[in-house]
């Protein structure tokens, strides 16, 4: 199991690259050009691809989440993104 805490105010989900290491890392549009998140401090966090996270809900729903691996120290699920996901 792995623990996602929800944020209202992260523009993407992301995790760290230890986590989930069954499920393959693979380039996403901001680690093909090299661009950084930046944490609250000021200080760069380097991000590299995106993993979908395969899984089910506490109702017992399976479900996929994106979430871009990046220097962090847990799971963060961004809620614009749960959204976006949930209109598709």
């Amino acid at each position: 199991m792995l623990p996602v805490n929800i944020e209202s105010g992260a523009i993407d989900s992301c995790m760290p690259k230890e986590k989930c290491g069954q499920f393959r890392v693979m380039p996403s549009e901001m680690s093909k050009c090299g661009a950084c998140y930046t944490a609250a401090n000021g200080s760069e966090i380097k991000n590299y691809g995106q993993r979908d996270v395969e899984g089910q809900t506490s109702e017992g729903v399976n479900a996929t989440m994106t979430f871009q691996v990046a220097d962090v120290k847990g799971a963060l699920g961004s809620v614009q993104r749960i959204c976006e996901a949930g209109t598709e």
